[in-house]
């Protein structure tokens, strides 16, 4: 027969026995504690911790990311330039409106001088009314397109007029276009000309332009003339970077 207490204490054992208590735990203060998770389950529930975490951050990042304000479009921002260009033009276009109506006058019929060129053989035509608008008073756009329609070789028998209009204007576009143009349709018999051209400091640095034609030209004439005139002027800041350019070639007509 049980005596009392030990019947208390089995009975005890046997409801608590799930709770990993024994009857022979006697005066044990508190249960063991259930086993703990294996090392590899530990590092599973750390692992799947992590993704959670991170995952969550990503969320609040995504949800409470700043918005940055509105922009205007492309295309919005390019309708203030493109108007401003559409008038510009305007502009130009009534500004040559005297020019294209000579021309007009002998046959040419064009929306702008710079579609000169687009018209085959306009050019020699062209020419005289060229040189008077050229002395005019038009906007630099004008100008410029008026004297690249000058640019060719059918000009060659308007020299003088060039070469006056040169030395006289005190245009700075007019002065370049001239130079240039000069300096595209020179030949031999104009080879004096153009080492005057250089001798001139008031036509700036426009002269530039008469390096290339003085060597080429120059070097036909006679072996290394040319290029004796452009090394006389290496020295000049002026002439300097195009000469030590041109003297860096081999080739003697350069």
């Amino acid at each position: 027969m049980l005596t009392g207490q030990r019947w208390n204490m089995e009975r005890f054992g046997e409801r608590n026995r799930g709770m990993g208590w024994s009857p022979d735990d006697r005066g044990a203060e508190c249960p063991r504690q259930a086993p703990g998770p294996t090392e590899q389950e530990s590092g599973l529930h750390h692992r799947v911790g992590a993704v959670l975490f991170a995952a969550t951050t990503l969320l609040a990042v995504i949800v409470f990311k700043p918005v940055p304000p509105r922009t205007p479009s492309t295309a919005a921002r390019s309708k203030p330039l493109k108007r401003e260009q559409a008038e510009t033009v305007r502009r130009l276009r009534e500004a040559e409106r005297p020019l294209l109506a000579d021309l007009a006058g002998i046959g040419l019929e064009v929306e702008s001088v710079w579609n000169l060129c687009k018209v085959p053989k306009s050019r020699p035509n062209a020419i005289p009314v060229l040189l008077d608008h050229l002395t005019r008073d038009y906007p630099d756009r004008v100008l410029m397109g008026i004297g690249i329609g000058l640019d060719d070789k059918s000009v060659r028998a308007w020299w003088p007029q060039l070469k006056a209009l040169y030395l006289q204007t005190k245009h700075d576009v007019v002065r370049d276009r001239m130079a240039a143009v000069l300096s595209n349709v020179a030949t031999r018999a104009h080879y004096d000309d153009l080492l005057f051209f250089l001798g001139i400091e008031s036509l700036g640095d426009t002269r530039v332009y008469f390096l290339r034609p003085v060597n080429r030209i120059g070097n036909r004439m006679s072996p290394r003339m040319g290029r004796a005139a452009v090394e006389s002027l290496a020295d000049n800041p002026v002439f300097a970077k195009e000469a030590t350019a041109i003297l860096a070639r081999r080739s003697r007509n350069a």
